[in-house]
């Protein structure tokens, strides 16, 4: 099954070489030849000419717009959306054996526990930059650490079909520039759609963690300025880590955001 691919990333030389070896892990450990879509964006863009995807440039920074801009340039029924500093595993397109019976798949991490993972993310340290990334480990690590699970839950990179991302109006960009709490966003939205979200712990890919990003002292306030948005967007909190990365609890008597397409407790889906 082909898919397509959508990965942002900002335009600098830090995030570059990890870009480049997603999109090489990618081609390396696929079977199909996916289509992969790159949103570069910020400023001062770089030449990326000799990448084996499709880019595309805007200049507002953020991961929600970049991604919905990406979205419409899908010609595929499947989509999956990842970070560029996640590197794919040897058979990753197992994920595929679930998607006819869940709307959404997710892989889980590997992280080198130097920021620190929560579960069910596992932690074992293949490289804490691109530079020091030993791909042969990870490769090989990755065949025996996985678990024989599908389990509600919620991690990067996931897949879905086009269509449920068109139905439900895919990230809001409301959390751009920094991003912070619209993955968590996302995956009130494909509850409240009525999909529960599964992550296939078999399936792990390397992820570096809040590296390839640009964070300064605005980072926290951004969090929480974002973290505010959601509660008021929502009229209730959401879930902290870990629970967060595992199911979420819709707040029924107080939910405030009620779109067209939202299924209530009373109401019976085929």
């Amino acid at each position: 099954m082909k898919i397509s691919v959508l990965i942002p990333t900002l335009a600098n030389e830090k995030s570059m070489p990890y870009l480049r070896k997603c999109i090489e892990m990618i081609r390396k450990n696929s079977i199909e030849h996916h289509d992969i879509l790159v949103m570069v964006n910020g400023e001062n863009f770089p030449t990326m000419k000799d990448l084996p995807a499709r880019v595309f440039f805007r200049r507002e920074q953020g991961q929600c717009g970049a991604v919905n801009a990406l979205a419409k340039e899908v010609k595929t029924e499947y989509m999956m959306v990842t970070d560029d500093d996640s590197m794919f595993p040897p058979g990753w397109e197992r994920m595929f054996e679930h998607v006819e019976k869940h709307p959404v798949v997710c892989m889980n991490s590997m992280e080198s526990g130097k920021i620190g993972a929560a579960p069910p993310f596992v932690v074992n340290d293949c490289g804490q930059t691109i530079d020091t990334f030993n791909q042969a480990k990870f490769e090989e690590d990755t065949l025996t650490l996985g678990e024989e699970k599908l389990e509600p839950g919620f991690s990067f990179p996931f897949l879905l079909k086009k269509e449920l991302w068109d139905k439900i109006g895919g990230y809001d960009e409301k959390y751009d520039p920094w991003s912070s709490n619209c993955d968590s966003d996302l995956f009130y939205k494909f509850n409240l759609a009525g999909v529960t979200p599964m992550r296939d712990r078999r399936i792990l890919n390397y992820h570096f963690s809040q590296i390839s990003g640009t964070f300064d002292e605005a980072q926290h306030s951004y969090w929480m300025r974002n973290r505010s948005y959601f509660e008021t967007k929502w009229g209730f909190r959401r879930a902290d880590s870990p629970d967060i990365w595992y199911s979420v609890k819709i707040d029924y008597d107080n939910l405030k955001y009620r779109p067209d397409w939202a299924v209530y407790p009373d109401v019976q889906t085929k």
